[in-house]
């Protein structure tokens, strides 16, 4: 005589649940984004390369005979100055669109 195997209790219940049973159950919820840093870091670099070259051959016009070693060192600093305060940007706005716990 053979018996019919019991039900894992593990694996749910064989059918799906009617609509009438996903309204009691159901649990509204929030999808959460985080910022993509990789993009924020790249366009800080740029934004700071830009400037530092913009500045470097503004302040050095007529006193300098070569410009371009000023320009390089304020663009390398000003790109890696950029690409921190974007990191530090990302940051902050991964930090605001996380979850707030209410206070207890």
């Amino acid at each position: 005589m053979t018996s019919s195997p019991s039900p894992d209790p593990t694996r749910g219940p064989a059918t799906p649940p009617s609509e009438a049973e996903l309204r009691r159950i159901a649990r509204p919820a929030t999808v959460r984004r985080a910022p993509r840093f990789r993009a924020f870091i790249v366009v800080g670099a740029l934004v700071g390369i830009a400037l530092g070259s913009l500045l470097a051959a503004v302040a050095s016009v007529g006193l300098l005979q070569n410009q371009t070693p000023a320009i390089v060192m304020s663009a390398i600093g000003l790109g890696g100055f950029g690409g921190l305060a974007g990191a530090g940007i990302a940051v902050w706005v991964d930090h605001r669109s996380s979850a707030r716990r209410p206070k207890a």
